[in-house]
């Protein structure tokens, strides 16, 4: 499993994410795969960007536009266990490094 960043894109895209109407969206309710092609689908607020929400815009069109979307449902993976799955005992172990 991939992921596009670690940090949420509302955190790394603050003036986007100040103009964009849906706050709540996910990446699958904007992105859209059509012919092998990614068409990102954006729902602002204002009628023109600013300069720094076009460089933004940019940053992010080639982030998403460079990841490699699958097929299928999105899932939770555990980091800290053996093979992604949560034990009690990986939990144990991850406090006790700590």
């Amino acid at each position: 499993m991939e992921h596009v960043c670690t940090d949420p894109l509302s955190n790394q895209f603050l003036d986007l994410f100040s103009i964009e109407s849906s706050k709540g969206c996910k990446i699958p309710d904007g992105v859209r795969v059509i012919g092998g092609l990614i068409r990102i689908q954006f729902q602002w607020t204002v009628q023109a960007l600013t300069s720094t929400e076009q460089q933004q815009v940019s940053t992010i069109s080639n982030l998403i536009g460079s990841f490699q979307f699958n097929q299928g449902n999105d899932g939770w993976r555990w980091n800290i266990g053996i093979e992604g799955e949560f034990t009690v005992q990986s939990i144990k172990r991850a406090l006790q490094v700590q």
